[in-house]
């Protein structure tokens, strides 16, 4: 997926907000250090305060899935004890 066509994804998911979306893409050469490649979606209607609906190491399409889900708590939250810790 282009990065355009991101945008115009994303502007449907948030229809209310879609003159203050933007998508952002870094792309990492030279020593690899962590992940090459980043995928932003940014909501910029609060003013100077923007903040980060999605973002995702694999690609377009996992962002947007993740910003179409809500960041539904999907994955149950562990809250067991760590070894040593009280």
């Amino acid at each position: 997926m282009k990065q355009s066509e991101a945008l115009e994804e994303f502007k449907k998911l948030f229809p209310e907000d879609a003159e203050f979306l933007s998508v952002e893409r870094n792309h990492t050469i030279g020593f690899h250090h962590g992940y090459d490649d980043g995928f932003t979606l940014w909501n910029h209607s609060e003013g100077r305060d923007k903040h980060i609906i999605a973002s995702s190491f694999h690609s377009w399409e996992h962002a947007l899935a993740i910003a179409k889900s809500g960041n539904e708590d999907v994955w149950p939250e562990d809250n067991s004890p760590i070894e040593g810790e009280e």
